[in-house]
């Protein structure tokens, strides 16, 4: 005797089922999108996510940004020693939020939820967005840069060596590193 007895036997010996992958073949073959459509539909999703705190309105002198009350490793006051000032409503009496959230941190402030509004001088954020996402990522790209060393192997090819490692057919493209030109902040509030 061949086979479990204790597995259902079909007459036409499962041949008469379709695999799930057939019969939903219409289906993925129809969700078939462009790139163009794809790029479209996730743009309008970030722009979404993006848009779930309001904007404030500009203050003059100040850049505004929303902080978390929530956040252990980056608190309120971490942000205060730097410079950052919670928004009173006083100074911002147009922009009026339904959702209030109140304690002490938090009185008299524009809150939506857990976030809160605050504000840092423009000039002093600029230094600081200009020093954490240029002179920091260009100093590392330096030491990076500063740390190859390269020779040349037994048929006169380039190699770079980095700290003991080893990588053969390097090109020059690691002399570039961390001589990038400062950002700009046209336009950004």
């Amino acid at each position: 005797m061949s086979g479990d007895e204790r597995i259902a036997k079909r007459a036409d010996n499962g041949s008469a089922r379709t695999d799930r992958l057939t019969l939903d073949r219409s289906t993925t073959e129809n969700r078939e999108k462009t790139d163009s459509v794809r790029k479209q539909e996730r743009y309008a999703m970030l722009r979404d996510t993006n848009t779930l705190l309001p904007i404030p309105p500009e203050m003059p002198g100040y850049h505004l940004i929303w902080l978390t009350t929530n956040n252990n490793k980056d608190t309120i006051e971490s942000r205060q020693r730097l410079g950052y000032e919670l928004v009173k409503r006083a100074e911002l009496p147009d922009f009026c939020l339904n959702s209030q959230k109140s304690g002490d941190l938090t009185d008299d402030r524009i809150c939506v939820n857990e976030m809160v509004l605050a504000k840092i001088r423009h000039d002093d954020w600029i230094e600081d967005m200009t020093y954490l996402h240029h002179t920091v990522p260009h100093e590392s790209a330096k030491n990076l840069r500063d740390s190859v060393r390269i020779g040349q192997d037994g048929k006169g090819r380039n190699v770079a060596y980095t700290g003991g490692g080893f990588n053969s057919g390097v090109s020059d493209g690691y002399s570039h590193l961390g001589q990038a030109k400062p950002p700009t902040f046209v336009g950004i509030r």
